[in-house]
């Protein structure tokens, strides 16, 4: 039993974080935690696996105590812990050994490790990605990855901090589907959550309110009629409209709160008879009960344009992500933009911003080309971009770029202070605010500025009830005065009832565009995403009435399979280069490095182009490409023998007027020496373009493990250069986007060197921020999962027979060029 007595956490200069606070979880139980932004949830949390400890009370997991001599480890032991962001939590480069990372802290033997890793992994549905990188998965597989590590191992208990309050609707279902397979299979689970769903497919809900347990109730409890606690602390639901209506009929929630189990339930009593059409029709009248009842505004009604996409296509890292995208958002409405991970939406809201320019297409604002800073962008956690040291400073900041007065500056100020209910904050360090506090401030930072139209991505990502109340509120008001709205958001039933339109988005196109009343199963078909629970409920009851009354069903039209998954794409197949491991590419890269400055001989020059020629095609990098990536060496080439062509100390081979001439030997020594250079970029990009960052560190420490008798710390140095390689594209991808925030508040990135500087520091100081929070983070992951300083972490791997085939044979080639060369 993880037990929870009287616990109170105390905070200089503020009030409590907890007060008395008593709660249990038991084997196999499944629990939720409910509750506003700072009520004390996250606190709870922290406290349950012992990564912080009580000011007073107890913490006790199966008779354990984390306050007794080396308890507090042992509960650490006992108790696992998933938080909200996987790319915060994850420490290791290649998927296995993430999950075996705790292991080795474990001081578990290598067989013990590879068996835990394959059996977590399976648990979690990605067996068979042992090898792949961390960087190369979704989003849901990498929350997946970090229960898997945790899973290894084997906790009593599991205490799970909003783990799908950064993942699609299709991940969400799928992973809640895994926290109750891990519930059932006797693991204790502490689950908080804004979602309403997840809290009702627990066995218990906890409620905290100001630190202290404000009630307790089973799921069928809150479900009852006229029971409104769950209103009160939860974000409003059409499904659990239609959850309690079914409840109402006898149902109960301990059988499934997911869609399918809610009618096939529906459908057996519909055939038994103990429900009749008109009772079952109760459930689908409830499931509408969140559809808009106010007809969208016509287009063409004559009013001033909004924002609007012409034929746009856009790329990212040279691949195109946008192919050929229209899209029009009315002034005065609200457009509501989803799709899968993946399918580009991030990219348009950038591009319609103003941000992006396309490469192709144009993108307008009443009719004019979108400039940055006339559009507002708040992008998923927009307090990451807040770096003044006042809130009135924040809120003044957008304004100010923008050249307004400072009488104008200040009445902004005072204006969306009101409307955000943020006046008693203007004083106050954006740093010290809450969540909640600083995403209004945030937004307001944007709206000071007066933009002619918004757009939103993710906007209520970790919001609470009375947050994302407020945020649709302030939407709605935008959009009466007359602003074009865009919602970038996974959560469609959320805006649904506010959206004008809706566009799904798949591979980078609208696959599907209409009103709300219009959306159904089949548009989801053609988006690739799985509809929102409600949609899926009211589906299938309406396929139920259909079938019980055919005049039902010629009536709505004729019903559709349910959806079917998104196909995969197309795996390309791995290159013959790929295919070999990595140490012996970096043992033969460096031997031919030697090697073919040892190769006298002009004919042994051609044998190594021809060597390096075949290692590019191995690699699957053709001559385009690699004279794409050998450019800038190529010109150096042709820079370096022209210099050495050019003599000017009256020793030219061929003199044109003394003492200048021409240096034919200066021009063949530079010629043979650049050639060698160019030989080994050539097969430096062969080993690049067929090994990933990750196996490239995972090389080098293996071959350096002889080290570790000599009491060099390898295992550490690997553990350091593996994060790195990970961190260094996640800060290079948060900066992107915190300059194009501050781009969108009027920060102007161009100009000469000290206006730049002082631009970039809009950047360098939230940013610095950032990864001071993130590397706590990763630290407080690597704590739970037992670290231990100068564990060998490189896991003994032998080389295969074709690996050892291809050193023996590479280096055989080597020695043979090198002797050849100094005999002919």
């Amino acid at each position: 039993m993880l037990e929870v007595w009287n616990a109170r956490v105390l905070l200089e200069d503020a009030a409590p974080a907890l007060r008395d606070v008593s709660c249990h979880i038991a084997p196999g139980e499944l629990v939720a935690f409910v509750g506003a932004n700072g009520s004390g949830k996250s606190t709870l949390a922290r406290l349950m696996c012992a990564a912080q400890m009580p000011s007073e009370g107890t913490i006790l997991v199966d008779g354990t105590s984390s306050a007794d001599e080396g308890g507090r480890e042992r509960v650490r032991r006992l108790v696992g812990c998933v938080g909200q962001a996987p790319a915060d939590q994850i420490i290791s480069t290649v998927v296995a050994d993430e999950v075996a990372f705790g292991l080795v802290n474990l001081d578990l033997d290598e067989r013990a490790i590879e068996e835990r890793t394959a059996r977590a992994l399976a648990a979690v549905g990605l067996a068979g990605f042992e090898a792949h990188a961390v960087g190369s998965l979704s989003g849901g597989e990498q929350q997946r990855l970090i229960l898997a590590a945790v899973l290894a191992m084997e906790p009593s208990y599991l205490v799970l901090d909003e783990p799908t309050s950064q993942l699609d609707s299709a991940a969400r279902a799928s992973f809640r589907s895994l926290v109750r397979a891990v519930a059932r299979a006797g693991t204790g689970v502490a689950l908080i959550t804004h979602d309403p769903l997840e809290a009702l497919m627990c066995d218990r809900v906890y409620c905290l309110d100001d630190g202290r347990i404000a009630w307790e109730a089973t799921p069928r409890e809150l479900l009852a009629a006229g029971d409104g606690r769950l209103v009160e602390v939860l974000p409003p639901s059409t499904y659990v409209d239609a959850l309690r209506a079914a409840v109402a009929q006898g149902y109960d929630p301990a059988w499934g709160v997911e869609p399918g189990p809610v009618a096939s339930w529906l459908a057996g009593q519909l055939e038994e008879g103990a429900l009749d059409a008109r009772s079952v029709a109760a459930v689908a009248r409830a499931a509408r009960s969140g559809l808009r009842t106010v007809a969208p505004r016509d287009v063409e009604d004559g009013e001033r344009q909004g924002l609007s996409a012409r034929d746009v296509r856009a790329s990212r890292g040279g691949t195109e992500v946008l192919h050929g995208v229209s899209l029009d958002i009315p002034a005065g409405e609200v457009v509501l933009v989803a799709g899968a991970s993946g399918a580009g939406k991030t990219t348009l809201a950038c591009t319609m911003a103003g941000l992006t320019p396309p490469d192709a297409g144009t993108v307008a604002l009443a009719g004019r080309p979108v400039t940055a800073g006339a559009v507002g962008v708040a992008f998923q956690d927009p307090e990451s971009q807040l770096f003044l040291e006042s809130v009135a400073e924040e809120l003044a900041f957008a304004p100010r770029n923008l050249g307004f007065s400072e009488e104008r500056i200040t009445a902004a100020v005072e204006r969306v202070a009101r409307m955000l209910d943020v006046g008693e904050l203007l004083d106050r360090d954006p740093f010290a605010l809450s969540g909640g506090q600083a995403r209004r401030v945030a937004l307001g930072g944007i709206l000071t500025a007066a933009p002619r139209a918004l757009v939103l991505d993710e906007p209520s990502a970790g919001l609470d009830a009375a947050g994302r109340a407020a945020l649709h509120d302030l939407v709605r008001s935008l959009a009466r005065d007359g602003m074009p709205i865009m919602v970038v958001s996974h959560d469609l039933e959320e805006w649904l009832a506010d959206a004008d339109r809706v566009a799904l988005m798949r591979a980078g196109a609208i696959a599907w565009a209409g009103t709300p009343e219009e959306l159904d199963i089949a548009a989801f078909e053609r988006s690739g995403i799985a509809p929102p629970e409600t949609m899926q409920l009211r589906h299938a009851v309406d396929a139920l009435l259909a079938a019980e009354e055919p005049a039902v069903q010629e009536e709505r039209g004729a019903t559709r399979q349910p959806v079917a998954p998104a196909p995969q794409p197309a795996q390309t197949p791995a290159t013959l280069l790929a295919t070999i491991d990595a140490r012996v590419k970096v043992l033969l890269f460096l031997a031919a490095a030697v090697a073919v400055f040892l190769s006298p001989a002009p004919w042994a020059l051609l044998a190594w182009l021809a060597l390096a020629l075949v290692s590019l095609r191995a690699a699957g990098v053709g001559v385009r490409s690699a004279a794409r990536s050998l450019r800038a060496l190529l010109v150096l080439f042709v820079l370096v023998i022209a210099a050495n062509v050019i003599s000017l100390d009256g020793s030219a081979d061929i003199m044109v007027a003394a003492p200048f001439g021409i240096s034919v030997a200066g021009a063949a020594r530079a010629g043979l020496a650049m050639a060698r250079i160019i030989v080994l970029a050539c097969l430096a990009l062969a080993v690049g373009a067929s090994t990933t960052p990750t196996e490239l560190a995972d090389a080098f420490v293996r071959l350096m493990a002889p080290l570790g008798r000599m009491g060099v710390p390898v295992g550490d140095i690997g553990l350091a250069l593996s994060m790195a390689l990970r961190l260094i594209p996640l800060v290079s991808q948060e900066a992107e986007r915190i300059q194009r925030a501050q781009a969108a508040r009027g920060v102007s990135f161009a100009g000469g060197v000290l206006k730049r500087v002082r631009a970039w520091g809009t950047v360098i100081t939230p940013l610095v921020v950032g990864l001071f929070r993130r590397a706590d983070r990763i630290a407080e992951s690597m704590d739970a999962r037992g670290f231990e300083p100068h564990a060998h972490r490189a896991r003994p791997r032998p080389l295969a027979a074709r690996d050892r085939l291809a050193l023996i044979g590479g280096l055989c080639t080597m020695a043979a060029i090198v002797v050849a060369s100094h005999l002919w």
